[in-house]
């Protein structure tokens, strides 16, 4: 009877287990890491992903893809301005960064 009593017990130490050595590893099976782009976190107007990203040098006039869905029903390669537009928070961080507008050539993807 003492042995199944002490069962659940290390059950969970054994699950803890795994979950913190996943973690140590950045593998977190609850929280996996979606890698997004600089132009996807503007388009989304998630300013902290902005800011990190920025952060680890990614270029604010540099032109990133966007997934389907996020901009229109297709792929599309747009810099992080074009991305935020009309998001004046994140369009302010990018500028700071040092993002400049530019003309869109004729017959852009967008």
């Amino acid at each position: 009877m003492a042995k199944l009593v002490a069962l659940p017990a290390l059950l969970l130490a054994a699950v803890s287990i795994v979950f913190l050595g996943l973690a140590a590893v950045d593998r977190h099976p609850f929280w996996p890491r979606v890698s997004v782009t600089l132009s996807e976190a503007a388009a989304r107007g998630d300013a902290g992903e902005v800011v990190r990203l920025l952060g680890d040098g990614q270029d604010p006039n540099a032109p990133y893809a966007v997934k389907a869905g996020l901009l229109s029903r297709r792929p599309l390669v747009v810099t992080p301005l074009e991305a935020a537009a009309g998001n004046a928070e994140i369009e302010a961080l990018l500028v700071r960064a040092g993002a400049t507008r530019r003309a869109s050539p004729a017959g852009g993807n967008r």
